[in-house]
């Protein structure tokens, strides 16, 4: 849903605060998918490290 679509729904239902309220849960919506998904790149970031150094132990031994 774009902020257009959310505003005119907001208007139709006749609360501005609605509109605000629908837009602050979008936005930490977002924010936590962006989040979810940094998480996840560290999370495969820091098992390519471990593998990397379990790969070098190996040629040591």
């Amino acid at each position: 849903m774009t902020y257009r679509l959310l505003l005119k729904e907001a208007v139709h239902k006749g609360g501005f605060f609605q509109f605000t309220q629908k837009v602050i849960i979008l936005k930490f919506n977002l924010l936590n998918e962006s989040i979810r998904v940094l998480v996840l790149i560290r999370i495969t970031l820091g098992q390519k490290k471990v593998q990397k150094q379990g790969e070098r132990t190996g040629a040591e031994l």
